[in-house]
């Protein structure tokens, strides 16, 4: 999650854990490239099952940036991070360094 002109808003990514950093690919000048600004940002990550009413989720809080230098990205580029939509419009690598991390379990 993060805030785009005013308002809190929040976009489903393809991301990968480097460390104690998350990692996703975005487009210039697209509603996640405002996320770069070093502005406070949470990142939330999920699963459940209807069946069984089980699940978990964890909720990363920290500040996103762009990821500028050649040989950083060159690094991430080899990580299985792909957008499903329109993956050569995604050029910018955006970190969240995580400062708090927190989870929980659901279970019956």
């Amino acid at each position: 999650g993060f805030i785009d002109g005013g308002s809190p808003a929040i976009l489903p990514v393809n991301f990968a854990l480097t460390g104690l950093s998350i990692v996703f690919r975005a487009g210039y000048g697209s509603k996640l490239s405002s996320a770069i600004a070093l502005q406070p940002v949470c990142f939330e990550i999920d699963a459940w099952n209807s069946l069984d009413h089980t699940g978990w989720s964890v909720l990363a809080k920290g500040f996103a940036g762009e990821v500028v230098a050649a040989e950083e990205i060159e690094q991430l580029s080899v990580l299985p991070v792909r957008p499903w939509s329109h993956p050569e419009l995604r050029e910018t690598w955006v970190r969240i360094v995580i400062e708090e991390l927190t989870g929980r379990q659901i279970a019956p």
